[in-house]
């Protein structure tokens, strides 16, 4: 005999299994989602966290597998959606790739996978997922969540193309709010100083003249992006089309 439907909403978190996305994934659980928690490379730390939510409460969480810097990503995630809770009421985009780019010694070749990978991952797949979720769970998909970055609109030296990619899955928030509409929220939040690249460190020093930059004269946590996430999925019904910046102010000193 098969499971039952699910009757908790699902959301599927992208780039679930650690840092922000597996602060959203603890926030939302506890509120009572059940999860999809998709990963590419960090297998051990997705079903980590899914034995965790499990044991909080059966069978509220699964894993799943893709690169989204591939060209079908959308359709395999799609594909691999657990069939037995019947919906998906969600989607939060928090997959990202944080490369730096050198316009003055690569080759056009390099440049040109690099495009693709970082526009691959950061707005082609969550345009198609929005799309393909519209259309497979016309009762219970009702809204996205994009993590973008306050360089979207402010570029980033040495990172032109990762720029460009978050900026592309600003406008990708803003198509899918009007094309998805009335139906279908669509946000995104775009964080500042949250946490720094894996394997990056800051000295005190630095760490200091960067929380002068922020009006909260602190860096911010995962939790606080968690918050906005779990904001915009239940508290904002009226809300759509929207950027949230969640930096402590620190775009006021850009």
């Amino acid at each position: 005999m098969g499971l039952p439907p699910s009757t908790n909403p699902v959301v599927l978190i992208t780039g679930g299994a650690r840092r922000i996305g597996r602060a959203t994934a603890e926030l939302l659980h506890g509120h009572g989602f059940n999860l999809v928690i998709h990963f590419h490379s960090s297998q051990s730390e997705a079903e980590a966290l899914v034995e965790q939510l499990n044991h909080r409460r059966s069978g509220s969480a699964h894993t799943l597998q893709a690169d989204l810097t591939q060209t079908l990503a959308a359709r395999q995630i799609m594909e691999a959606m657990p069939s037995h809770w019947d919906r998906l009421d969600g989607i939060v985009h928090n997959a990202s790739l944080f490369e730096p780019t050198s316009l003055t010694d690569a080759s056009l070749e390099d440049l040109s996978t690099q495009w693709e990978k970082l526009h691959n991952c950061h707005s082609k797949t969550p345009f198609f997922l929005a799309q393909l979720a519209y259309q497979r769970f016309p009762e219970s998909f009702r809204f996205m969540i994009n993590l973008c970055d306050i360089y979207a609109t402010i570029p980033l030296r040495r990172y032109p193309i990762y720029s460009l990619s978050k900026a592309s899955l600003v406008m990708v928030t803003k198509v899918l709010a009007k094309e998805l509409g009335p139906r279908v929220r669509v946000n995104a939040i775009a964080p500042g100083l949250i946490l720094l690249p894996d394997g990056q460190t800051m000295d005190g020093e630095t760490a200091s003249r960067m929380e002068q930059k922020t009006c909260l004269s602190r860096m911010g946590e995962p939790l606080d992006i968690a918050k906005t996430v779990l904001f915009l999925a239940q508290e904002a019904p009226y809300i759509t089309g929207q950027v949230i910046t969640v930096d402590g102010g620190r775009t006021l000193f850009c």
